[in-house]
């Protein structure tokens, strides 16, 4: 009985004060680490997609031949991925340009996102990517582990979406609490 009481005593006395801190603008972007993000996706981008001509100039020949890209992948598959990269830095400079997330850009960022997850998909269990079965299967493995973690993160994404309040009238229930 004495921890009961005591423990009511330690939730509800004092009295808990209301505080004056709530977030200002939850939809706003930190543009200069969005900026540096975007330059080092693009230099990721710019290493998958150029290792095969560098490899070849500086005459590494069998890590050319290591990560040489299998020729019936690369008109469809390179042709998706270069085109979800695409999306994706377009999504990313309208959100720049704006300098926030809106529900249009949140809304193509869910769509985005299954598209990510299905092409992830199929090139996990689709057709080979790298003539080299041991960089295939390395390539493999490590896109599956991509498409995990986009697939966590569109479950937080959706999490906030149905945790957040849409209404101004939820909002202000919200800052009465």
């Amino acid at each position: 009985t004495a921890a009961i009481i005591a423990g009511w005593m330690r939730h509800r006395w004092p009295p808990v004060q209301p505080t004056t801190w709530r977030v200002k603008d939850a939809d706003k972007i930190n543009r200069t680490a969005w900026v540096a993000a975007g330059v080092a996706a693009a230099a990721g981008i710019a290493a998958i997609s150029g290792a095969q001509w560098a490899l070849e100039y500086f005459r590494l020949s069998q890590a050319a031949t290591a990560f040489a890209f299998d020729p019936d992948f690369l008109p469809i598959g390179g042709a998706l991925v270069v085109t979800m990269w695409s999306l994706t830095a377009v999504l990313a400079a309208v959100v720049i340009l704006e300098g926030r997330w809106r529900a249009l850009t949140r809304n193509f960022d869910l769509a985005l996102a299954l598209l990510w997850i299905a092409t992830l998909a199929w090139l996990v269990f689709g057709p080979r990517v790298y003539l080299n079965p041991p960089t295939d299967q390395a390539a493999k493995s490590w896109v599956g582990v991509v498409a995990l973690l986009v697939i966590l993160d569109l479950g937080v994404k959706i999490y906030r979406r149905w945790k957040r309040p849409r209404t101004d009238a939820a909002l202000a229930a919200i800052a009465k609490t």
